[in-house]
């Protein structure tokens, strides 16, 4: 490695830090709105994990099932209109108030680039408060982190302390020299005198 080559690296590698980030594309759905955003808020506490709203640019897609007849025929109709591009974390949502409802078990679904995951929810407070989704958004968060990616992110604290000495120096110089320059110059008291002789008078 030559010495420039070195130094660049040397400089990218303090302000930078090399991360596995999973960039993840939440699919929309307005008819369980508030249960969506409660499954994001959820998955975004993962470290890592990057919200993107296009599907080229992601690595994982979130989509959601909310079972609103037969379980399996709406994951059917779910999964008829699925592409097998990307790898796929569906949420199956069942509506219930009883935090310790036993719902069916989907992951007789899963393939290989598709994980599916049981979730309680209701229409009003969203999803539900329970063991159960805990799990589930544990069991979702673990998948997402499997398709990471290395991706270098600033290191904030770092550039920013950089950014602060800077600043001081910058100050401090600035500082000095307004401090050595005055409005009037300085002078050396023995290179100028002030000749206070009177005016020698002739004869009257």
């Amino acid at each position: 490695m030559t010495h420039h080559n070195w130094l660049l690296s040397t400089i990218l590698n303090f302000f930078y830090k090399r991360v596995s980030a999973t960039n993840v594309c939440f699919a929309n759905y307005n008819s369980i709105r508030k249960t969506r955003d409660d499954i994001i808020s959820r998955l975004r506490a993962f470290p890592n994990i990057t919200d993107v709203h296009n599907d080229e640019q992601c690595d994982v897609k979130v989509a959601f099932c909310p079972i609103v007849s037969r379980a399996g025929t709406d994951l059917m109709a779910a999964l008829s209109g699925r592409s097998d591009e990307k790898p796929t974390v569906m949420f199956v949502l069942h509506h219930t108030f009883n935090p310790d409802y036993t719902a069916p078990n989907s992951s007789g679904y899963d393939r290989n680039n598709l994980m599916m995951v049981d979730v309680l929810f209701h229409e009003d407070s969203g999803l539900l408060n329970c063991s159960k989704n805990n799990k589930a958004i544990e069991k979702a968060g673990n998948y997402l982190k499997k398709y990471g990616k290395t991706q270098y992110k600033v290191n904030v604290k770092r550039a920013f302390a950089v950014i602060a000495v800077v600043a001081m120096i910058g100050i401090g110089i600035w500082y000095r020299t307004r401090k050595g320059s005055s409005v009037f110059p300085k002078t050396d008291p023995g290179s100028q005198h002030l000749d206070l002789a009177l005016p020698e008078l002739g004869p009257d």
